[in-house]
This record gives structure tokens, sequence and C-alpha cells, in this order.
């Protein structure tokens, strides 16, 4: 009976490894191994690239397995760069025009896919496409950015905000147009993806866009819509590094960093009885972190946000909050050092920021 089922399990092993070399038996690795060992490439050589390219990418969609598709791509990638300096450019100049034409054809035939599927294979090309660190295939990401689905949208941002990329101005600008028309739609992840992107682009541009997030962060707060105030943390970081960077900052960047921290904390404070436990933690989060983060390390001033979380005390927690942000009688400290002035609902400059309104329950 032993040997039985010892003969049953090898034989179990041994359709398994059959399967899987079907699987990858079509990737020939053993002739681009030689291709990138080689110093000078030829004709035949790139041929050789072609073919592997071809084949991987083919091999990548045709496969359902998600542990094959990782597996497939893993090889791609790792066969992008030949192993000789010398011939470095010749072999990077094939390699990534044959994925630029693959790639492109995997992308329009999963468009005429009708099912469930589509969105995975798109999501398996752009994840393989921004594991490749390119430039020109980055750029096949633009088209996605408006996709209905959201997995897809977020790897497509993820290509594009890839900050070993360098873009020219003009696809740069493309781009931000793009990701300014979906930041209301798009996913907490994907606003900092956004953010991260924004941050990197050193014209107003770059701001232009981190404002657009940050209006439509404090949108969702006045709504009581808010999902995932975590993130709101890094998003606050990245308004601070970009603020502090710059010798003179953009008061309306300043302005929308002190609103939308503004935003966290007055939740917390009219959220007590609403919200749970998991999102009045976050919350806390955020404002403690910010305040080490931004508040203290970054812009120099003195605060006692985390202190007022220790005793437990509201009121010291809204003091706090006027004090550093300001209220309608007093300018705040962030107004006073960055010299910026709030814009109430009626279109009016004010010294605080807006209110935020009640819970009211939907």
């Amino acid at each position: 009976m032993t040997e039985k089922i010892g003969k049953t399990r090898f034989f179990a092993c041994f359709l398994a490894f059959i399967l899987a070399t079907l699987a990858f038996g079509a990737i020939d690795t053993k002739s681009i191994e030689v291709v990138r060992n080689k110093d000078v490439l030829d004709n035949s050589d790139f041929q050789v690239i072609d073919k592997f390219v071809s084949e991987a990418v083919h091999d990548m969609v045709d496969t359902k397995d998600f542990s094959d598709v990782a597996s497939i791509t893993k090889i791609i990638i790792e066969k992008s760069s030949s192993n000789k300096e010398g011939a470095q450019a010749q072999y990077q100049k094939q390699y990534y025009g044959s994925a630029m034409t693959y790639i492109s054809e995997a992308l329009k035939s999963a468009d005429k896919v009708t099912d469930e599927t589509r969105p995975v294979m798109i999501v398996n090309l752009l994840i393989l496409i921004d594991g490749l660190k390119n430039v020109q295939l980055a750029e096949l990401a633009v088209d996605r950015l408006g996709d209905d689905h959201m997995a897809v949208r977020y790897w497509a941002v993820r290509c594009l905000t890839n900050p070993q990329l360098k873009f020219t101005s003009q696809v740069t600008g493309t781009i931000i147009r793009r990701l300014q028309s979906f930041v209301e739609k798009s996913s907490p992840q994907i606003v900092e993806l956004m953010a991260r992107f924004a941050a990197a682009v050193p014209s107003q541009q770059g701001n232009d866009l981190m404002g657009k997030i940050a209006d439509a962060r404090i949108k969702q707060y006045f709504n009581w819509s808010v999902k995932n105030e975590l993130i709101d943390a890094s998003i606050l970081k990245i308004m601070a590094a970009k603020i502090s960077a710059e010798s003179t900052p953009d008061p309306n960047l300043t302005q929308r960093f002190a609103q939308l921290f503004s935003c966290a904390i007055q939740r917390y404070l009219k959220g007590t009885d609403v919200l749970n436990d998991v999102q009045k933690q976050q919350l806390i989060s955020v404002i403690v972190e910010t305040e080490r983060e931004c508040i203290i390390r970054r812009f120099g001033l003195k605060t006692r946000l985390k202190e007022a979380f220790e005793t437990k005390n509201l009121e010291s927690l809204l003091a706090e909050h006027n004090s550093l942000l300001g209220d309608a009688a007093n300018a705040g400290q962030l107004g006073t050092k960055f010299n910026f002035k709030y814009t109430g609902a009626d279109g009016k400059e004010t010294t605080g920021p807006q209110i935020l309104p009640d819970f009211q329950k939907k």
C-alpha cells in the first residue's frame, strides 16, 4: 500500500513537472542567454531577441494561472538587459522595440475580450510595463487612465508615475491633464501615486495636480465620504516636502495643505460618536505623524497635538488646531509663516479654515 502511494505521488509530481515544462517550453531562455553574453550583436541576434520577446509575451497572455503569469513576467524583465556593457545599447534597442510591438498588440487583443478576463489581461500587461521601466512602453498606459476598472486604472497610473522614468515636458503635461480629470473618481491608493508624481514635477503643473488632489480629499471630508484616512498622512507629507523645497512656496498649495490637515482634525473632533475605532485610530495616526514630520520637522513650528491625544482632551486638541491653523478671529502659526489666507465658502478671504459640517446620516 505504501509503495502504491509512493508511486502515485511520484507520477503526480512528474505530471506537474511535465505541465510546467510545457507551460514554459516555448520560452527559449538558452538562446537569449547566449545573446546576452555577446560583446557585439548582429542581425541573427536581433532575431533571437525578437523571437524571445514575442513568444514570452504571447505565453504570458495565454497563461491563466496567476503564479505562472508572474513567473513569465519576471523572466521577461530579467532578460531585458545585456550582460555585456558594450552591447547594452544594441540589445536594449531591439528588446524594447520588440516589447513595444508585442505588448501593443496584446493590449489591442485584450480590448476585444468581452468577459471578465479583459481587465485581468490588461493588468498583467501593465504590471509587465511597470517592471520594464521604459519611457516609450510606459506611454502605452496613458490611454488606460480612464478605464472603468479600478485595478486597470491603478496600474496605468503606477506605470506613468514611476520615479525612475523621465518623460518629455510635453508627455508630462499630457499625463498631468489626464490625471487631473480622474482624481475625484480614483481610489485613495491611486490618488497617493498621483501625489508622488506631482511632487516630482518641478513646474507649476505639479502644484496644480497636487492642489487638485487636496481639493478632492477635502471635498470627501466635507461630504463625510472620505475613505482610508491614513492615505492623507502620506499626501500631507508629500505636500509639505514640496512646500519646504520651494524658495517661495505656492500660497494656494500651503492653503490646501492647511485645509486638508484641518479636515482630518475636525473629522476626529466631530466624529467621536459616529466613527469606528479603526477610523479614529487612522485619524490619530494622520494627525500625529503630520505634526511630527511636517509641522515640527519641516516647518519648524511647535504644537502639542500629540499631547492632546495623550491626555484625551478634545478641548485642548481644538485649541491646538486653532493655534496652528487659525480660526475666524486670528491667523494661525502656519498662515503667518507662509503668509496665506483661506478662501471661505462665500469666496471671501478668511484667517481660519472652512468648518466641517456636522455628520448627517444618509
